[in-house]
């Protein structure tokens, strides 16, 4: 008798246990919702960075490129009067009327008898214009910024669009 009591009062013990923890609560639930609304938050903000850099380096070398390919297209005339984007994709310089920087807008110009020659980016935010006022670029000559060259980086502006030029001789 003494067993079955014991067995008896075992089973017992054991439905309520596994009444008591038969699923999870609601606050756990919760928890792991907000742990992985954390983590993703988290993943998309690098993902917008890792993208950001990505944009940035291709524009920088579709920059470099362009400006090799205007050298070579006019060193024979040691002047660069004429240059244009259109001029430069009909040469074959550039591939497409499209900003290296995208949604910018873009043109190439020079002064005639001058030997240098200006990419123009237009309709830039604060964020890209910092950067690319203090981009290290080995082949511009000088970087202005909404028409200042001293301390080009500390002229963008927060609220209206900025207008960034590179020199290249």
């Amino acid at each position: 008798m003494r067993m079955a009591s014991i067995i008896n009062s075992s089973k017992e013990e054991m439905m309520r246990k596994k009444n008591q923890e038969s699923g999870r609560s609601l606050i756990e639930m919760l928890g792991v919702l907000a742990i992985a609304g954390v983590m993703t938050a988290g993943a998309i903000a690098m993902y917008n960075v890792v993208r950001t850099r990505q944009i940035r380096m291709v524009a920088t070398e579709d920059m470099k490129t362009v400006a090799n390919n205007a050298k070579l297209l006019f060193s024979a005339r040691r002047d660069y009067s004429g240059i244009s984007v259109d001029y430069l994709v009909k040469a074959g310089a550039m591939k497409t009327e499209k900003s290296p920087l995208p949604g910018a807008e873009f043109s190439v110009m020079a002064e005639p008898g001058v030997r240098e020659f200006i990419m123009m980016f237009g309709n830039l935010d604060f964020r890209t214009c910092s950067w690319l006022a203090t981009v290290k670029l080995d082949w511009a000559d000088r970087i202005s910024v909404n028409g200042y060259f001293e301390s080009a980086a500390t002229y963008c502006r927060t609220v209206e669009k900025n207008e960034v030029s590179i020199w290249v001789k």
